[in-house]
């Protein structure tokens, strides 16, 4: 139902948060949809929409396809909407998405692109002086850089014009094993947010899970050229000093060396 007009392609899933939590006081809740088929619309008109609060045409897992360029590899990519109102937004805007502090849609990639990339080239010092390939977590890692500058860079101009920077909770590295926050325009999912924190090898609390990741299959990410592939996640894995969380092609979470490539399922708001 949407606009109460019935919809072939939207179904109702649940609310967020669940309307069996404790309520407190003052809360929002809303109705999350999921969508099975393409966005048609332009990045600047989506972005036009959620600036307005209208977020009535979108739904978990309404996907939307687009082309970049960076460090001379072109990929053709397929972005899918993972959260709706999920997360914080930096900075309190009143003129954006009826001035709530969460950004209307999370985005992430689904049919990756051609990119296959190390999270760490080298050694990284943790803030205790603590040297490993995971040392720093996601706020130092070399990945993180790349995202948010060269990544970034290449993304469609009105794509680049609509992201919101939104607070990310990652952890710091084997060493320290605590949480800290950064702002980030692109990011990677955390093992939290992929709704795999079950392990010991990952520090807890890193954000919500998003509700689109139920299970195994619905972590499997692919690209055009060579099917189900693994990619990265920002969180550290506490079972090595040089360990990063990865998500294997059937769709488990693994550990693997930071120094190693792997596929980019990189994730914004707008």
């Amino acid at each position: 139902m949407i606009n109460g007009v019935p919809s072939d392609y939207y179904e109702f899933t649940g609310w967020s948060p669940s309307i069996d939590a404790p309520i407190t006081g003052p809360m929002y809740f809303y109705a999350q949809f999921s969508f099975d088929g393409y966005i048609e619309e332009d990045w600047a008109t989506i972005a036009a929409n959620v600036a307005k609060g209208d977020l009535s045409n979108y739904g978990l897992a309404g996907r939307k396809t687009f082309t970049y360029t960076v460090d001379g590899l072109t990929s053709v990519v397929e972005a899918e909407i993972i959260g709706i109102n999920h997360d914080q937004l930096s900075t309190l805007d009143n003129s954006y998405n009826k001035g709530a502090a969460t950004a209307g849609l999370t985005f992430a990639i689904r049919l990756l692109g051609r990119d296959s990339r190390k999270v760490n080239g080298d050694t990284k010092p943790d803030d205790e002086g603590n040297v490993s390939l995971n040392g720093g977590g996601w706020e130092k890692c070399d990945l993180r850089t790349w995202c948010n500058t060269d990544l970034y860079a290449a993304l469609p101009e009105d794509l680049r014009n609509a992201i919101k920077e939104v607070v990310k909770i990652s952890d710091t590295g084997y060493f320290t094993k605590s949480l800290n926050t950064t702002v980030d325009k692109v990011w990677l999912l955390s093992d939290r947010e992929l709704n795999t924190e079950y392990s010991d090898y990952v520090v807890a609390g890193q954000g919500e899970p998003y509700p689109l990741f139920t299970n195994n299959t619905s972590r499997i990410k692919a690209n055009q050229e060579t099917g189900q592939l693994t990619y990265w996640t920002r969180s550290a894995g506490l079972d090595g000093f040089h360990f990063f969380r990865y998500i294997d092609a059937s769709g488990n979470p693994k550990s693997n060396g930071g120094g190693n490539p792997g596929g980019v399922a990189f994730a914004f708001c707008i």
